[in-house]
């Protein structure tokens, strides 16, 4: 059982579930991704992602089932092309990871890693992912339709790039919420305001902290 991680990594995801604590660490080099969990001998570590020199792995997001399975996501970004796929894997109760592809063809560009957050609708996930290009910053939630993801735009506006991770999460009564910091450095050198979606049957976006 492996308990080891690489050495600068920091802890980019935490939660506790039915079958005990699990964290996200991702590497000092934003090269790798591993998954840490409780066991009843000590922890194991699991490795969910390793790239390249050229690519780098957005901060990725966590969620975990009823079961308290882990279910992660994160998106593969190249650095040279700004190019970016989106992926989500999942663990079962045996310990395997199964990772499946959302995004195709380096679609979004961004100027960073985009980060992205896991939110289960039962046992169905959805995947919410932000990203900024040419002065452009957008949210999207990817959730899966037969053997494809359609993407609904939650939030697009002027802007830089996403800062940090991106929340969210389901209310009990099933309307979903999510926040990300986004970077206006072109507009405004001291601006970083967090932006709040709320989306039922329709997305609504405001600034709640400039």
């Amino acid at each position: 059982m492996r308990s080891g991680v690489p050495a600068g990594s920091s802890v980019v995801a935490f939660e506790i579930g039915a079958a005990g604590p699990v964290a996200l660490v991702q590497s000092g080099d934003d090269r790798t991704i591993e998954l840490v969990r409780r066991r009843s001998v000590g922890w194991q570590t699991v490795r969910i992602a390793k790239v390249g020199a050229l690519f780098r792995l957005g901060w990725p997001g966590l969620a975990l089932d009823r079961k308290g399975l882990p279910v992660i996501s994160y998106t593969r970004w190249n650095g040279p092309t700004l190019k970016s796929r989106l992926l989500v894997s999942r663990m079962d109760a045996k310990g395997k990871i199964s990772t499946r592809q959302i995004t195709q063809e380096g679609f979004p560009k961004s100027l960073v890693p985009p980060p992205a957050k896991p939110v289960l609708f039962g046992n169905v996930v959805h995947v919410v992912e932000s990203y900024g290009y040419r002065g452009v910053l957008g949210t999207i939630e990817w959730f899966p339709s037969k053997k494809t993801w359609i993407g609904l735009g939650l939030d697009a506006g002027l802007g830089d790039y996403p800062l940090g991770p991106v929340f969210a999460g389901l209310s009990p009564n099933g309307v979903m919420h999510a926040a990300w910091t986004e970077s206006l450095l072109s507009f405004d050198f001291e601006a970083a305001p967090v932006t709040l979606v709320e989306r039922h049957r329709f997305a609504s976006s405001e600034f709640v902290l400039e």
